[in-house]
């Protein structure tokens, strides 16, 4: 097409398309003398569909990638549901037949003792009781360091 203008060359192949090579296939068909031109415009068109076809395997292939975490993660479900059921089992039949060790009602007793005193030891750092009052029989008065010797020799 030699006599079209450059623009709108330019928006045909960038809109890929080849509606033009059909119409001209399609006038040389009916000339046998245009053989090889038909021959041409029908490798033309083959090309355009062969690049459209790996346009769409190139899609498809990013598809089933983008896919792939999910098809693992599906296969790897049943497994997860299995194990996590065997153990509950066997951590049933480990409390309700040999009945070693703490219930659960236990250790949970223990856990919110233990953060009991977490929490009371928390709210005196904050708020330190006072100290205690002197004892009725003993001195009012600090002692002095410096002149009590508990043990002297001689």
């Amino acid at each position: 097409f030699p006599k079209m203008p450059l623009e709108e060359k330019i928006r045909l192949s960038e809109a890929m398309d080849i509606s033009l090579i059909e119409q001209s296939k399609e006038e040389s068909i009916k000339h046998i003398l245009e053989l090889n031109s038909v021959v041409r415009m029908s490798l033309i068109e083959m090309q355009f569909i062969k690049k459209e076809l790996f346009n769409a395997l190139v899609a498809m292939d990013e598809l089933m990638g983008s896919n792939e975490i999910n098809m693992r993660i599906a296969a790897m479900t049943p497994a997860v549901i299995m194990i996590v059921a065997i153990r509950r089992a066997f951590r049933l039949l480990f409390y309700a037949f040999f009945q070693i060790g703490k219930s659960k009602e236990e250790i949970y007793a223990s856990f919110r003792q233990t953060i009991l005193d977490i929490e009371r030891l928390i709210v005196m750092r904050d708020n330190p009781p006072p100290p205690p009052s002197p004892l009725p029989w003993g001195s009012t008065k600090p002692a002095d360091t410096n002149h009590i010797s508990y043990c002297s020799k001689g």
